[in-house]
């Protein structure tokens, strides 16, 4: 009775308003720091938030429930990068007390358990590994590796859900430190068990691993469609990367380029995403860049790892941010990155040639 009741609020909501703007969204969370205005966030969006400009009532539907929220447009802000959009605890808690709680309590249980994401993805907290297990486990005649001229790979799955149409390695060989799709397994995971813990969401991964890999898996679509979107938006970076850098230094053609195949050990291990004219980069968005005193350089990206500058010695000489119509490089070496990757300060000047 209470769910038919709000069905018929919703609907008697929005025949109030004559232009409805909605939006699907892919992340949800709550932040209680004061810095983050003790706000509720919905980003990763279908469209651009500017589309709502119009709109005399919102419209933010979950694309992982189907869940919808209305809200009037003076209840929302765009986030500092205007990909987001923030809701005051305090007035979301007033149209949706039920789901403002069960948002508390994962932030409560996050900070106590540490499962953030950021710390997850990375080697030391077991759970990539345990992630790799556990397909490994799910799809036994399907591991394997490529050992082709020009595509040397790790073991990984093979033949079945293909991140690129045609080629063999799958998009779940990036389930392991993809950010979306930890998210995703943490969401779950907080909602099927009354205990959380950090190994107790890895043993949850094996002990489930069927119903969230298999084949036949009704949540392994909504991981890959997750994954397929920071793939495919990384791989269309190095593609628009390659056309600059052909555009800005002409001499070069494609046999000074080698863009690897996917799974490549030389990009998985070493962090060469190209080489171009024998010199191996690795690529980055850049979304900002601000400049420092004593000449240093902030970048702001997303991705970005410590460990790269220690490829040096094997062949990674840049950095290279990118969008689809310019770039920056730097050196690879003397540079600060942020626990979650969006931010690098370099210490070293920009590369004027690096490819001359």
């Amino acid at each position: 009775m209470q769910f038919k009741l709000v069905n018929i609020l919703k609907e008697t909501i929005t025949e109030m308003y004559d232009d409805i703007g909605e939006l699907t969204f892919n992340k949800m969370w709550y932040s209680p720091e004061f810095k983050y205005k003790n706000s509720v966030y919905f980003s990763d969006f279908d469209k651009d938030i500017s589309s709502l400009s119009t709109a005399t009532l919102i419209k933010l539907v979950d694309n992982n429930t189907e869940d919808e929220y209305l809200f009037k447009p003076g209840m929302l802000e765009p986030t500092g990068n205007r990909k987001g959009l923030r809701i005051k605890m305090s007035e979301f808690k007033k149209s949706y007390p039920r789901q403002a709680e069960l948002l508390m309590k994962k932030q409560d249980v996050k900070v106590k358990e540490n499962l953030y994401v950021n710390e997850l993805k990375k080697k030391k907290s077991g759970v990539p590994e345990t992630i790799l297990h556990a397909l490994k486990e799910t799809y036994p005649n399907n591991w394997g590796k490529i050992s082709e001229p020009g595509c040397e790979t790790d073991y990984g799955v093979l033949d079945i859900f293909p991140a690129i149409p045609g080629e063999r390695w799958s998009i779940l060989n990036f389930f392991d430190t993809n950010p979306g799709v930890i998210e995703l397994l943490v969401n779950r995971y907080m909602d099927e068990n009354d205990n959380q813990t950090r190994e107790g969401f890895k043993q949850w991964i094996l002990d489930n691993k069927e119903e969230l890999f298999g084949e036949n898996s009704s949540f392994l679509p909504v991981l890959i469609k997750r994954n397929l979107q920071s793939f495919q938006s990384g791989w269309k970076l190095e593609s628009d990367t390659i056309n600059i850098i052909k555009r800005d230094y002409p001499s070069i053609t494609d046999k000074d380029i080698v863009q690897h195949c996917l799974g490549a050990k030389i990009d998985r291990f070493d962090g060469k995403d190209l080489i171009v004219k024998g010199k191996g980069i690795q690529v980055k968005p850049l979304k900002k860049i601000e400049e420092l005193p004593k000449g240093a350089t902030k970048v702001y990206t997303n991705g970005m790892k410590d460990w790269y500058k220690y490829q040096l010695k094997d062949g990674l000489e840049y950095i290279v941010y990118s969008t689809e119509k310019d770039m920056i490089v730097f050196p690879n070496k003397r540079y600060w990155v942020s626990d979650d990757g969006g931010t690098v300060i370099h210490y070293e000047k920009m590369v004027p040639n690096p490819f001359v």
